[in-house]
């Protein structure tokens, strides 16, 4: 279910590069090659800014603050403005980063719940296809203990004295064929059904029970980025510890940032191929079961029919389980006017009491049979298995995608931003840290001439004559 977010996402340019998903998920596909490249190009330009503003402020920093810390003298500007103007980019940027990262947490929680909410709908969906599975199974024994008593009752019927003619048996021997040809179908369902489940049953477990671990690593985020910011705050103190302290902040919180602008390519990389996904769900849903394993392909025509049928009432059921069920009860209702004549049967002399009992069993299993086959059919109608698999769908693309990941990705590359501005900035603080005039300033300390001279010069406190 496309959204006005996902359809945006969707629609970024990539290069040059295609943004449908490839009709087929083969690596070695030029098709496949070329979508890749597409979302390369999108995600790898913010890994490049994040790694170029990292090595650059860095390195400015690093230059910077070897002028200032490892000389005598730093610049001759007046510090007070500069500091206040640091302050206020750190406390600003820095704590608007912080607030970015800590708000990030409520898409998160979004998209920690849309997973839970997903797995809820698969473990149901495994739940339905285990319920239609064990019917299905139940089915085909009944089908089975009916073709035996058909057959028991046509060889009694069949050992009985030819004279004066032979009893016909074919209406037994049809009702058996088609109790066969029943329970073969049932089996055929039955099979793919259990391994369908088996599939779908660990990954519901999983998503449910690690969907929550999400919500906790934008907090994680934000106290990391605070403690930093806490520590970047001290250097602008009017202390002497620019050397120790300031030269292996900037560092750090420059890695940080380019850290956030690769998670941010990262995250880039998951939104563009989830916008495709979503655009299409149902449709690309079929393309990636149809490249999915060998043992699984023969459930690829019920996938494809569940997930189009409501939007294609008319769609072939060839092949499909709800198609499997529906020839297995037609043949089964072929057979009812040959169930009503073997009352015919219990006519003849030949025929005894033990006969007579197998015939009313035959019957009466045969009624029972036929009431499975039609609920069987109905358990694998398009209404009853395309509604979990909206259950499925509908939260990973409205309730993730659209509020949950797309959100988060613009709070992350907010928070990247901001920490970009705070070190490219704040680079006039590093250059004229105000520690050593302060200090020289309000303690009257004489420093040596500029020009190298002996005599010293005597820095008075600013305000006095």
């Amino acid at each position: 279910m496309a959204t006005p977010a996902v359809d945006w996402v969707h629609s970024l340019p990539r290069g040059g590069r295609p943004n449908e998903f490839p009709s087929t998920f083969d690596p070695s596909s030029p098709e496949f090659e070329d979508y890749l490249w597409g979302i390369g190009n999108v995600a790898g330009a913010y890994v490049i800014v994040g790694v170029v503003l990292g090595l650059l402020s860095a390195l400015l920093y690093c230059l910077a603050c070897c002028r200032c810390c490892c000389f005598d003298r730093c610049s001759k500007e007046q510090p007070g403005c500069c500091r206040r103007v640091s302050w206020a980019i750190v406390i600003l940027a820095g704590g608007a980063a912080c607030v970015v990262a800590f708000a990030s947490s409520a898409p998160a929680a979004r998209m920690a719940a849309a997973v839970g909410s997903t797995g809820d709908g698969i473990g149901a969906l495994a739940d339905a296809t285990t319920a239609v599975g064990t019917a299905t199974q139940s089915f085909e024994t009944s089908a089975l203990g009916l073709q035996d008593t058909a057959l028991r009752l046509a060889a009694s019927l069949e050992s009985k004295p030819a004279a004066p003619a032979p009893i016909d048996t074919t209406q037994v021997e049809a009702v058996a064929s088609a109790a066969a040809s029943a329970a073969s179908a049932a089996n055929q369902n039955s099979a793919i059904l259990t391994a369908a489940s088996d599939a779908l049953r660990p990954t519901g477990k999983t998503l449910r029970e690690d969907g929550g671990s999400a919500g906790s690593a934008p907090i994680g985020e934000a106290a990391a980025l605070g403690a930093l910011l806490l520590l970047f705050l001290v250097t602008l103190l009017p202390m002497r510890i620019c050397k120790c302290v300031h030269c292996v902040m900037s560092p750090c919180m420059s890695v940080c940032m380019a850290l956030v602008w690769v998670v941010c390519g990262v995250l880039m990389a998951v939104a563009l191929v989830s916008s495709d996904l979503c655009v299409d769900m149902r449709g690309n849903l079929v393309r990636l079961a149809k490249a999915g394993p060998a043992d699984l392909q023969a459930a690829v025509p019920s996938v494809e029919f569940y997930l189009r049928c409501e939007a294609s009432p008319g769609l072939s059921t060839n092949g499909t389980f709800y198609g499997i069920a529906v020839e297995g009860r037609k043949q089964l209702n072929s057979s009812s006017s040959d169930v009503a004549s073997l009352d015919q049967l219990k006519m003849d002399p030949r025929v005894n009491s033990t006969d007579d009992a197998m015939i009313d069993l035959l019957q009466a299993n045969f009624d029972t049979l036929l009431v499975d086959a039609i609920n069987v059919e109905k358990s694998l109608s398009c209404s009853a298995i395309s509604e979990p698999i909206g259950k499925v769908i509908d939260p990973t693309c409205r309730q993730f995608i659209s509020e949950g990941f797309l959100p988060f990705w613009a709070m992350q590359v907010t928070a990247a931003v901001l920490l970009s501005i705070l070190l490219l900035f704040n680079l006039m603080f590093c250059i004229r840290h105000p520690s050593q005039e302060d200090e020289v300033a309000d303690s009257g300390l004489r420093v040596q001439d500029p020009v190298g001279s002996r005599q010293g010069v005597v820095v008075k406190p600013r305000g006095q004559p």
